[in-house]
């Protein structure tokens, strides 16, 4: 990708846990469905009109 571009995710029900490891330090995971906000660009392996990967 070029330097400026962006992507955009929308996530639905995503989980979020953490747990605090040192005064500075923390742990987590996220978890959740991710689809494309618009569909996946030509020549990226993704099939046409993708929403899911």
């Amino acid at each position: 990708m070029e330097i400026g571009g962006r992507h955009y995710w929308n996530y639905n029900k995503g989980k979020w846990f953490e747990t605090k490891k040192t005064p500075n330090k923390w742990k987590f995971t996220y978890n959740s469905l991710k689809t494309r906000n618009r569909s996946a660009p030509i020549n990226t392996g993704a099939d046409n009109q993708t929403r899911y990967h």
